[in-house]
């Protein structure tokens, strides 16, 4: 199984724990071997469509980046790939009108949707819709997901038919994952170290 880092950028800002305290793009760079591959959950990009593009060229100089920030339409995309972005994650919520074909062939890159497992309209997608796209990625809630074996379920069968990788925090026993198939976990850079998966 796959283990990638995830930092965030919040307020232009980067962030080596979703909580954490602020680390400068030095720090950011010096912790990862030269073109390692770790996911950037760009919040300013989710949450306000203000993405930070101008950080995404110094941080792809060194490493190979997986952007997360939120599209809302194929200029995004463009927009990421042209900072720097190697793979990148649609957020069907936020994109909902999106062509995988399209986005691939302007791209050519390898593109991820995330699936929101909490929101219950999820158990109502016809997933064969999706036949194009990479993979999946998800964040879980860990008493959410211990208590909801529907949750569970659609995990397991989602890991069956796609290249999966579960944002993990410490709580998430990982050897649920392993067994369900899933391609690889997103972890905090911070726990990468203190656990060294």
């Amino acid at each position: 199984m796959e283990n990638i880092p995830i930092i965030y950028l919040k307020n232009r800002k980067i962030y080596n724990e979703k909580e954490g305290e602020r680390i400068s793009l030095d720090e950011a760079l010096n912790q990862f071997n030269s073109d390692e591959k770790i996911y950037i959950f760009d919040s300013d990009g989710i949450k306000r469509d203000k993405p930070n593009l101008c950080m995404y060229p110094k941080l792809s100089e060194k490493l190979r980046i997986w952007v997360d920030s939120g599209p809302r339409d194929l200029g995004d995309v463009v927009d990421s790939v042209m900072a720097g972005a190697s793979l990148i994650t649609i957020r069907q919520n936020l994109y909902s009108n999106f062509d995988i074909s399209s986005i691939k062939n302007i791209t050519e890159r390898e593109i991820y949707l995330n699936i929101d497992l909490v929101n219950k309209d999820i158990y109502k997608t016809d997933f064969s819709k999706f036949q194009d796209i990479d993979g999946i990625v998800t964040f879980i809630d860990d008493n959410q997901f211990d208590r909801d074996f529907r949750m569970k379920d659609l995990l397991k069968e989602l890991c069956k038919q796609y290249k999966t990788y579960v944002a993990k925090t410490e709580d998430m026993p990982t050897a649920y994952l392993k067994k369900f198939g899933a391609a690889g976990l997103l972890l905090e850079a911070s726990m990468l170290k203190k656990e060294n998966y």
